[in-house]
């Protein structure tokens, strides 16, 4: 028989007895339980963290899709299931029953938290994605979870390193020019723009490159052709993939003749 409406409290030991009578209203027989103690507490699915942030819809991943979360309970927890659902490539709210289940992980036995997973097969370019997660207990007490939608693109984040400006400081009279190197991950177009410390626009470049070291050279003078004067200028190197990924990096460049 069904008792869970009754008012049960936490942490009390109750001892449950069988009694059947028959039809003269005579006690036939009588089953004593052990005394038992009722877990009554669900589990709690807390601190959901996606590739380190918190999950909002507005969240575009790439290369993986790193999910992290604290779950506990007064007792212990049984199993916590961590599944990845697709709604596809156009965004809609998630539906458990028509979303396509792209992969699992269940975590079981002695859970240590944070709990930790990676989903990184299987995953389509542009596509919407969601995950949903249950933690249960042994007495079947359930907690659950589930994300915005969010979007995956199978990209490499751009990344702009070594970038040097060669010579500085930087003499007319020695150089015939200088040298703006720099190292990318991704084919893509690149800008140089200086600046006098005043903040005008003296000179800009633009041209597209193939990932790898590259440079571009500057002959020194403005836009108009004139020689620069003494002093620091600001070099700005911008990066821009195909995709609107943008990296940047800021020099300082010294003119001393």
């Amino acid at each position: 028989e069904d008792i869970t409406d009754l008012n049960f409290e936490e942490d009390q030991d109750y001892i449950f007895f069988l009694r059947t009578t028959n039809g003269a209203g005579l006690i036939s027989d009588v089953a004593r339980s052990w005394a038992v103690s009722l877990d009554l507490i669900l589990p709690n699915i807390s601190s959901v963290k996606l590739n380190s942030e918190t999950p909002t819809n507005d969240m575009e991943l790439s290369r993986k899709i790193d999910v992290k979360m604290v779950v506990t309970d007064n007792y212990e927890v049984a199993t916590v299931n961590l599944v990845l659902y697709t709604v596809g490539s156009e965004f809609t709210e998630p539906d458990l029953s028509e979303d396509s289940e792209v992969d699992s992980f269940v975590f079981v036995s002695e859970i240590s938290n944070p709990l930790s997973h990676s989903f990184s097969d299987d995953l389509i370019d542009s596509n919407w994605y969601y995950f949903n997660v249950v933690a249960s207990d042994p007495a079947g007490n359930e907690d659950t979870y589930r994300s915005p939608v969010f979007q995956y693109f199978d990209i490499t984040p751009l990344a702009l390193n070594d970038v040097i400006a060669y010579p500085n400081p930087y003499n007319s009279r020695l150089h015939d020019d200088i040298r703006v190197k720099f190292n990318f991950s991704e084919n893509s177009e690149v800008t140089l723009y200086v600046y006098s410390l005043s903040g005008h626009l003296i000179y800009q470049d633009s041209d597209f490159f193939d990932s790898g070291k590259q440079e571009i050279v500057w002959d020194g003078l403005t836009a108009y052709g004139d020689e620069l004067a003494n002093g620091v200028y600001i070099a700005y190197l911008k990066v821009q993939m195909d995709s609107g990924k943008v990296k940047t990096k800021v020099l300082k460049i010294a003119v001393l003749k």
